[in-house]
C-alpha cells in the first residue's frame, strides 16, 4: 500500500513540475504585435533613390 502510494505521489509530481514547465515556456503577450510595412517609392525607372534637396 505504501508503495502504491510512492509512485502515486511521484507521478503527481513529475506532472506538476511538467506542467509548470510547458506553462513557463510559452510566450504571452498583453497585445498582438503589430506588423509594419515600409513602402519607398523612388520615381525611378532603375529604383535609385535621389538626394532630398537641401
Amino acid at each position: 500500500m505504501a508503495n502504491r502510494m510512492k509512485k502515486i505521489f511521484t507521478l503527481l509530481l513529475i506532472s506538476g513540475v511538467f506542467f509548470l514547465l510547458i506553462l513557463r515556456g510559452l510566450p504571452t503577450y498583453a497585445q498582438k504585435q503589430p506588423k509594419t510595412l515600409t513602402i519607398l517609392y523612388t520615381n525611378s525607372i532603375n529604383g535609385e533613390i535621389d538626394p532630398c534637396p537641401t
